[in-house]
């Protein structure tokens, strides 16, 4: 009697609680769960961005990212004034202001509350829990998790505002039971409920509990006193179960059930704690169990039309939809129907593919709705399926949806897998270069360049991969194996290799962008291979990151002639000049801005040089043209000597007269390969 009294005490403290939340503003923080997969995924791009070696970006983009979401996460919460529900984030209003959407819902427009039991973690014969709920209406959804007093402040203040039927079976749980973990242990102790430790040598007793429920349903009637005491632990243990202390939840209805052994909402409850704790043991015996106490308490409240109602959604939740049709249809047959049932039965028809069977009972479930926000949501469903049932192209156009929606979500999982596959890779390569491998990386890196130069390309390529494997930093390595692969492209004429060998260069400036004799390399090869653009800006890199290289110079002089701008032609020899080494490349580089400075200079040394190289280029047209001719005399030789001697004169006169023109031409292009003097007009004045 002490105890039922406690238990008074209790709730009456809770009360008071209640009417003090009443009056306050509850708030809760978001699930932070896209807030930790955009942080993910800026720290990974991040970390890419090193391995770039964009350094200063990525320290950017660190800094930024977690400074500014977990700011956004923290901030990100869910506020119910007592009339409605608003979400505060920075980033979901941006969201709702753009779409035009709203972000508060009023408790009145309320359509479904769903909340789940996820099971965190198993300690003996307790589980920790979390309980993640979500609040549907006029297509906002607000979604928050259990882990601290404010769920269940929200829990407390929000669920008793709600029809009954807007929430499921687990809502109306938490609704009535779910509470704060240390008192209700306090409960138990008060109720000399032994601890899990002491009850896990005991949990047979729960394997044959559905045939002691049959035997002592039969020995006596339950007493006032009995039925009070009863009701006590039957609420004691769903706030044990709710709260993850199963074994002590198991021995409170064991307890409560030898009291009361006839009460069908007892007997339920006690089927789905015994169903929770199969699941937490993966003991297929007592998940049959759980499922004979649901049957033996569908016998025991078979006139009651609501309990059968939540029956029905508890063989549905735990995959059973045949007898939770019946439960349902039962619900229906004794007690006018209800919503819930006809609910119930509108998602078993969904589930087998019944579609006007599932218009059918929402539009009874429409008739049936207490509240305007069930009745349009039961509206919208009824619509929604009879335009699937009656317009074929709608019902394709959705089918397609979801089936995208299934592949969009496998592909998902798909992408990650295969993400955190890569991880090992890069931790694994995150290493200095000891000594022994990087000598062996340079064995590799000139054996890779001696068998390209022998044009053994794909030996070359495979030298080149492996000393990569050890030293895949080093700029010369990267750059020497993208001058084989374009080797190889020009070979096997692929465009694809082509790219990746530009590719490889680029990946080559970034790792060598210190280093100016390497820079000047690079631009030399870019030039090679047809980008002036890039070669010009690898000189000048080269020049910007050392002193100024005659290389490099020169390659600019050469980019500058390219383009025609004969100014910084001069210019850039002139720099040469300077910067050469040897007398030989002094004395080039002068004859070479000399003869430049004369063409910008003079009009007609100008002309004379066109001139000549525009000759040189006719006659290189002419030399082919004739050898192609002399080629074409051959086989009139060979077929006048077979047939006719008058074919053969032909074929020789043709082939001879070309050959002369064409060695006539050699000569004449000998003579005018050379430069016209850049003293020539001064001579003749």
């Amino acid at each position: 009697m002490s105890e039922i009294l406690s238990t008074k005490t209790v709730a009456a403290s809770e009360l008071e609680t209640s009417a003090t939340i009443s009056e306050q503003i509850i708030s809760i923080r978001v699930s932070p769960n896209s807030y930790f997969v955009v942080l993910f995924l800026t720290t990974f791009l991040t970390g890419f961005l090193v391995y770039l070696e964009r350094d200063l970006i990525a320290l950017a983009l660190f800094v930024v990212s977690w400074l500014c979401f977990p700011i956004l996460a923290w901030t990100d919460r869910i506020v119910f004034d007592g009339k409605r529900l608003t979400r505060t984030g920075f980033l979901p209003r941006v969201w709702a202001w753009t779409n035009s959407i709203n972000f508060r819902l009023k408790i009145s427009d309320i359509e479904q509350v769903e909340s789940q039991a996820l099971r965190t973690l198993k300690r003996g014969g307790n589980v920790i829990y979390r309980y993640r709920t979500t609040i549907q209406g006029k297509n906002l959804k607000f979604a928050f998790a259990s882990g601290g007093e404010d769920y269940r402040q929200m829990i407390h203040k929000i669920f008793p505002l709600l029809s009954h039927n807007t929430l499921d079976n687990r809502s109306i749980e938490l609704r009535d039971y779910f509470s704060e973990p240390k008192e209700t242990l306090r409960k138990a102790a008060f109720a000399r409920i032994p601890s899990a430790e002491v009850l896990e040598s005991s949990l047979n007793e729960f394997q044959t509990a559905d045939k002691h429920l049959r035997t002592n349903s039969k020995i006596k009637d339950v007493g006032g006193e009995e039925l009070e005491k009863a009701d006590y632990l039957h609420r004691l243990a769903n706030e044990l179960r709710l709260s993850g202390y199963l074994l002590q939840s198991l021995e409170a209805f064991r307890r409560a059930l030898v009291l009361n052994p006839k009460d069908a909402w007892l007997i339920f409850d006690f089927a789905n704690c015994l169903h929770s704790f199969a699941g937490a043991e993966k003991s297929e015996k007592l998940r049959r169990k759980s499922f004979a106490a649901l049957r033996l308490a569908e016998t025991r409240g078979k006139t009651d039309g609501d309990f059968l109602a939540r029956l029905g959604e508890s063989y549905f939740q735990y995959g059973d939809p045949q007898r939770a049709a019946a439960a349902f249809q039962k619900a229906i047959d004794t007690a006018d129907a209800s919503f819930r049932s006809v609910r119930g039965l509108a998602e078993i028809a969904l589930r087998e593919g019944k579609i006007a069977h599932v218009i059918l009972h929402f539009a009874t479930a429409n008739r049936l709705a207490e509240t305007r926000a069930l009745r349009r949501w039961t509206k919208n469903e009824n619509e929604y399926f009879s335009r699937l049932n009656s317009d074929e192209d709608y019902m394709e156009l959705e089918i397609s949806r979801v089936n995208l929606l299934e592949s969009l979500e496998n592909s998902k999982k798909t992408c990650l897998k295969i993400a955190f596959i890569g991880f090992p890779a890069i931790i694994i390569g995150i290493k200095d270069v000891g000594g022994e491998e990087l000598e062996k990386a340079d064995y590799l890196h000139r054996l890779a360049n001696e068998l390209r130069l022998s044009g053994y390309l794909l030996q070359s390529l495979e030298a080149f991969r492996r000393a990569l494997v050890l030293n895949p930093k080093d700029a010369w390595l990267i750059f020497d194996f993208a001058n084989c692969l374009h080797s190889f492209a020009g070979a096997e004429k692929s465009e694809k290799l082509r790219r990746k060998s530009f590719a490889a260069l680029r990946l080559a400036e970034t790792r060598g962008k210190t280093d100016g004799d390497f820079l000047a390399r690079l631009g030399e090869s870019y030039f090679q291979y047809g980008d002036p653009q890039r070669a010009a800006a690898a000189f000048q890199k080269a020049i910007d990151t050392a002193d100024a290289s005659f290389r490099s110079v020169r390659g600019l002089a050469e980019i500058a002639l390219r383009e025609g701008k004969i100014a910084h032609v001069i210019l850039h020899f002139a720099t040469a000049n300077r910067l050469a080494e040897t007398r030989a490349l002094r004395r080039w580089t002068k004859n070479e801005n000399e003869y430049f400075s004369r063409l910008n200079s003079d009009e007609d040394y100008m002309e004379l040089e066109i001139s000549r190289v525009n000759l040189l280029e006719s006659l290189e047209n002419s030399k082919k043209t004739c050898l192609k001719i002399a080629f074409i005399g051959f086989p009139a030789i060979i077929i006048g000597l077979l047939s006719d001697e008058l074919i053969t004169n032909i074929g020789w006169a043709i082939s001879c007269v070309s050959l002369l023109i064409w060695v006539g031409l050699i000569v004449s292009q000998n003579l005018l390969s050379a430069r016209v003097p850049v003293d020539f007009n001064d001579d003749e004045e």
